[in-house]
């Protein structure tokens, strides 16, 4: 299963990622095909329990896909996203789609207001500032 895994994440990736990709990145684009070919092929949910809709693999099993995040220069948040999936069912709370991330809330904000957490309708909102 590691080395589908792997294959299948480096053939994305070296289809995808691509010199204009990492430009357009870094002028604040966000590779939105791509991610959704990444969600697509179930990457961002390996680590979440097949009864939560992932595939339930474990850490030893997905090391290939940060791995292959880390030499493309993926520039979107995979491992972060699948860290995130993780905590959360883990937890017990539903895994949205789209990317995530996870923070320390605890440190200091850089100057910036305190991260806070507020609620519209059945959706949460983050504002203020994550060092």
């Amino acid at each position: 299963m590691r080395d589908a895994l792997k294959d299948s994440i480096e053939r994305l990736l070296s289809d995808q990622v691509t010199p204009a990709l990492l430009r357009a990145s870094e002028q604040g684009a966000f590779a939105m095909p791509l991610w959704q070919l990444i969600e697509q092929n179930g990457f961002t949910l390996a680590l979440v329990g097949e009864g939560h809709g992932g595939s339930g693999l474990a850490w030893a099993d997905v090391h290939g896909l940060v791995v292959a995040a880390g030499r493309h220069a993926l520039p979107l948040p995979l491992p972060e996203t699948m860290l995130a999936a993780w905590l959360l069912s883990s937890a017990g709370i539903d895994v949205p789609g789209g990317p995530m991330t996870v923070g320390d809330t605890a440190g200091d904000t850089a100057g910036g207001p305190p991260l806070r957490a507020s609620r519209h309708g059945s959706a949460w909102q983050l504002d203020g500032v994550l060092p």
